[in-house]
């Protein structure tokens, strides 16, 4: 029988502590795409959906990261992973590509 370490759930809990901003982003931007997603009801396939739920929290929680680079609150990622996720992901990447392309000069 393996060694029991004490400090094991003290550890987990300290790591959920250090990254609530990032773990309340992901869930609620999660949930928010999900019931999007059932409320339009245009997604039949439950893959699809999962997939687009995960994409929008990964998206909430990689801007934070962002905000912390431009000197802005860090909770800001939880109101722009709602924004990400009331659009949906299809609709982010035209955004984004729309911006890209006017940035870099493509007139199409």
């Amino acid at each position: 029988m393996p060694t029991k370490n004490p400090d094991v759930w003290a550890s987990i809990w300290n790591w959920v502590a250090l990254n609530m901003n990032s773990i309340t982003s992901f869930f609620f931007t999660f949930i928010i795409a999900f019931l999007r997603i059932v409320y339009v009801s245009k997604e039949r396939k439950c893959w699809r959906v999962l997939v687009e739920c995960l994409l929008c929290g990964s998206l909430a929680v990689a801007s934070e990261s962002i905000f912390e680079y431009l000197s802005m609150p860090a909770k800001l990622s939880v109101a722009l992973g709602a924004i990400i996720a009331m659009f949906g992901i299809d609709q982010v990447r035209s955004f984004a590509k729309n911006y890209v392309d006017k940035k870099v000069g493509k007139n199409e």
